[in-house]
C-alpha cells in the first residue's frame, strides 16, 4: 500500500505537470483528457485541454531566443514577399506570410512534418481554426486581400499553433511581427 500512495498522488497532479517543457507530459495530459471524454471532437475534451494542458500565454511564452525575430523581405524568385518567424531551436521550421503582389497571398507553416488538415492557430489564448493543405511544397492556406486574420497576428504577442491531431506543432513569438507584416503588406498592396 505504500508503495501505491506515491503514484496516486502523481497521478492526481498529473494535468499540472503537463505545464512544464516536457513536451512528453503535455501528451500524457492530452491522451488523459481524451480517454476521459467522448472524443477528440466533444466540447469535453477541447476544454479539458484548454484547462489542464495548456498554461496561460503569458506563463508559457518565454523571450524568443537570439535570431527568433519576426523578419521579412522578398523571396529568392525576386516577385513573392515574406514576413515570418523561424523556430529558435535551429530546426529551420517557420510560420510565414506570403504574398505576390498579384493578389494572392498565404500563410505557410515551413518544414513542418505534419498531415493536411484542421489546425488550430491560438493567437494570445483566441483559438482561430484553419486548414492548410499541402500545397506549394508546404503546408499553406491561401487569404484573401484584407484578411482579419492577418491583423490579429499583427496585434498578438504569441502563437501556438495545434496540428489536426491535437499535438503542439509550433510555438512562436509575434513580437515584430506588426511592423513585419505592415511592410510586407505594403509591398503586395495585400
Amino acid at each position: 500500500m505504500r508503495r501505491l500512495f506515491p503514484l496516486v498522488l502523481l497521478w492526481l497532479a498529473g494535468p499540472a505537470l503537463a505545464q512544464s517543457a516536457d513536451p512528453m507530459e503535455l501528451q500524457r495530459c492530452i491522451w488523459r483528457c481524451l480517454a476521459d471524454s467522448p472524443g477528440a471532437q466533444s466540447p469535453q475534451y477541447h476544454a479539458c485541454v484548454s484547462r489542464m494542458c495548456t498554461a496561460p500565454p503569458q506563463q508559457q511564452s518565454p523571450a524568443p531566443a537570439p535570431g527568433g525575430a519576426w523578419t521579412g523581405g522578398v523571396a529568392s524568385d525576386g516577385v513573392t514577399r515574406f514576413a515570418g518567424i523561424a523556430e529558435p531551436a535551429g530546426s529551420g521550421r517557420g510560420f510565414y506570410f506570403m504574398c505576390d503582389g498579384r493578389g494572392d497571398g498565404y500563410l505557410m507553416l515551413y518544414a513542418l512534418d505534419r498531415r493536411e488538415g484542421r489546425y488550430q492557430l491560438r493567437i494570445d489564448g483566441r483559438s482561430f481554426p484553419t486548414v492548410f493543405h499541402r500545397a506549394r511544397q508546404q503546408l499553406t492556406v491561401d487569404l484573401r486581400p484584407g484578411a482579419p486574420l492577418l491583423d490579429i497576428l499583427a496585434g498578438g504577442t504569441w502563437i501556438e499553433i495545434v496540428d489536426p491531431d491535437g499535438m503542439l506543432a509550433l510555438s512562436l513569438s509575434l513580437a515584430e511581427a506588426g511592423p513585419a507584416l505592415a511592410n510586407v503588406r505594403q509591398g503586395c498592396r495585400f
